[in-house]
């Protein structure tokens, strides 16, 4: 009977978010330690603890913790600027900092990195999801590996656990930033998991009875998960694409003649976020795909341009930055041509202008009508980020060939040409880097354009 009346009376007593990080510390550790003695009370003690962590995840949005780190690092900077009167030299001072200097130098050196790993979160209750987050992953590896070695079946129990888990918590939830990355951690063990839950994933896609919101999350997570994480073989990659563009494919083939085939969002969402996948996942994947034998090859043999020129018209619908850089990288390898395209379709953008009250004016234009956000974006918490951190691929950028030189011999068609190129190059340096205009907790791929040609 007292697992019966556990769960509720556990729930109530779950400290609150804002309670000090300490208490909620001990409290799940405490509750982690009760599934080693009932283990039939696992997942629901899991679900607890992850409920409350997307609780605290939701109200901690990217822009307020990266806002929190940056506000007290321009405070500490300051504080450790010294003024000194001109010409006066206190040598006591002189003589304290030498000392400080070869006691330094007598110590192992710490890079800044470490030290930002070791150090708490400024905002509070981003510094208790961090503690919380670091719990969790190391509860996963100790199950996974209970005496240093990797039990595959224990393993197994606990991804079913926490596959649920992350259908009935995680997944609805739109926009939570790093709760979802104990998933991302798990299929990092073996290869087997990342490909159970990519098929996961994909059913939820395929599946027409599915809601739409969550098909367009899965879509999401697919390409996330493929193109950030570095346990991913190129054949799972390659595996991937070619299941989204067959996808595809049939569905243009489905809608063309019909009186549903042109560009809506309400239509057409799953179709707008398997080609958002489609490109996202080439475009951080790119340099692997086309450095592989015959990898151009096949990056054309994939007939994106097909999917490009549709009458669905995915590249209007899409996010901006993805487009952009999607035909930067297509133009540069003559994978795809899209400018006509996106041209065409900022000529049929109509912006809408409203004044407000104090006299100014705002752009109420869409720029993000998928609503769409990338779950596994770049991990800012520090102490738990240390253990996924060798296994996230960071956005390494591209460089674009300068094309002038090779252009100097050509006819007036490839100079008109290069010079519509340049212009929407020049116009992605003015993008913002990676947050959605709808909502500052989306963030999009994390592309630099900054590293694109230069």
């Amino acid at each position: 009977m007292t697992p019966q009346f556990l769960m509720p009376v556990t729930s109530d007593c779950f400290p609150f978010m804002r309670k000090d990080v300490y208490i909620q510390e001990c409290f799940v550790k405490n509750l982690l330690i009760i599934t080693q003695y009932v283990p039939r009370l696992r997942q629901k003690i899991l679900e607890l603890i992850i409920e409350k962590m997307i609780l605290i995840d939701v109200h901690v949005p990217r822009t307020v913790i990266e806002e929190s780190e940056d506000a007290e690092d321009s405070e500490g900077e300051m504080e450790d600027v010294m003024f000194e009167m001109d010409g006066v030299v206190d040598d006591t001072m002189v003589e304290h900092q030498c000392n400080i200097q070869e006691e330094d130098d007598e110590e192992d050196k710490v890079t800044d990195d470490d030290k930002n790993c070791l150090r708490p979160m400024k905002h509070p209750l981003a510094n208790t999801l961090d503690v919380l987050m670091k719990i969790i992953l190391e509860y996963i590896y100790d199950i996974g590996h209970p005496n240093g070695e990797f039990d595959i079946e224990a393993t197994k129990e606990l991804y079913r656990h926490l596959l649920l888990i992350f259908e009935h918590v995680v997944l609805p939830t739109h926009a939570c930033c790093h709760v979802q990355f104990f998933m991302f951690y798990i299929c990092t063990f073996r290869p087997g998991f990342l490909d159970l839950f990519l098929d996961y994933l994909w059913k939820k896609i395929e599946n027409p009875n599915t809601p739409s919101i969550v098909r367009q999350a899965a879509a999401s997570y697919i390409a996330s998960l493929l193109s950030r994480s570095k346990t991913v073989p190129m054949s799972t990659i390659k595996a991937g694409l070619d299941v989204l563009v067959t996808w595809v494919n049939r569905y243009i083939d489905c809608q063309d003649g019909s009186t549903r085939s042109y560009a809506d969002v309400n239509l057409h969402g799953p179709f707008y976020s398997v080609c958002q996948a489609i490109f996202y996942i080439f475009v951080f994947r790119h340099k692997l795909i086309l450095e592989s034998e015959k990898g151009l090859a096949y990056a054309k043999g994939l007939n994106l341009e097909r999917i490009i020129t549709s009458r669905l018209n995915p590249l209007k619908v899409c996010l901006p930055t993805v487009v952009s850089m999607f035909a930067t990288i297509t133009r540069n390898y003559e994978v795809a041509f899209c400018y006509t395209v996106i041209e065409r379709n900022n000529r049929a953008i109509i912006p809408v202008v409203s004044q407000t009250q104090c006299g100014s004016s705002s752009q109420l234009t869409n720029m993000n009508p998928l609503d769409s956000f990338f779950p596994f974006d770049p991990y800012l918490l520090h102490m738990s980020g240390v253990l996924l951190e060798p296994l996230y691929q960071k956005w390494e950028g591209q460089q674009v060939n300068d094309d002038k030189e090779q252009l100097s011999g050509e006819d007036d068609n490839d100079e008109e040409e290069e010079k519509e190129y340049s212009l929407y190059t020049d116009k992605e340096s003015m993008l913002p880097l990676g947050i959605t205009p709808t909502s500052a907790m989306c963030v999009s791929p994390g592309f630099r354009f900054a590293s694109f040609g230069t």
